[in-house]
């Protein structure tokens, strides 16, 4: 899970210093390899009685929103506090 995250987060970052051609590949291979890790994942939780299902995509959704809010203030120039987040 750690690896699909790291993968969102690098790949965000790729494509905004792309060009648009290589980043709509980037985005493309990306969302397909990211997606198919959600998939198993979502499947595994759906078929272990231990897991909830919609706590596992709350999850899922918690860190993909918030790489959506990091970028956007890496965007308006808050790069500094995102660095001390880390």
């Amino acid at each position: 899970m750690l690896w699909s995250m790291s993968l969102l987060y690098k790949s965000s970052g790729k494509v905004l210093k792309s060009d648009v051609e290589t980043a709509q590949k980037i985005t493309v291979k990306s969302y397909f390899l990211r997606f198919s890790l959600y998939i198993l994942i979502l499947t595994i939780s759906g078929f272990t009685e231990n897991l909830e299902l919609l706590a596992v995509a709350a999850g899922l959704l918690t860190f993909k929103f918030m790489l959506y809010v990091s970028l956007y203030l890496e965007r308006k120039g808050e790069s500094k506090w995102i660095r001390l987040m880390k």
